[in-house]
């Protein structure tokens, strides 16, 4: 796998899921994928963990554009540095930043995704 097609696929996870395109994401996943969404919490495991963590943090949302804002690529990781902004359901609204580092496996799939960002701020504009 070439650093481009890293990159391609890291790009690709953000845009399906700021499209919608759910299968499209889980397409860049591997079967048994582990998220750690942010890192130090439990693992989401597999495409029905990660679904299941997806239900829970899109309910409180009514829109959520993230931008990636540089990938830097070491072997079969990247590091992606990325901005966001959420508007929720209550009427709040939130600029966000973080870094996801992806790890992939020999197929091409993104096997770990560890992120890194404060839930506080996003946890508080959902009222929770």
């Amino acid at each position: 796998m070439t650093a481009e097609q890293i990159k391609e696929t890291s790009l690709k996870f953000f845009d399906s899921l700021n499209q919608g395109d759910i299968n499209a994401w889980l397409a860049t996943l591997a079967s048994d994928v582990k998220t750690y969404e942010p890192v130090g919490t439990p693992a989401n495991e597999g495409h029905d963990g990660v679904m299941q963590w997806l239900q829970n943090m899109s309910q409180p949302v009514e829109s959520m554009t993230i931008t990636v804002d540089e990938i830097f690529v070491a072997g079969r990781s990247a590091a992606i540095r990325w901005s966001g902004h959420a508007v929720f359901k209550n009427g709040n609204t939130l600029d966000f930043a973080g870094i996801d580092v992806h790890d992939y496996n020999e197929n091409g799939k993104i096997q770990t995704v560890k992120g890194y960002f404060d839930p506080t701020p996003m946890m508080e504009a959902m009222g929770v």
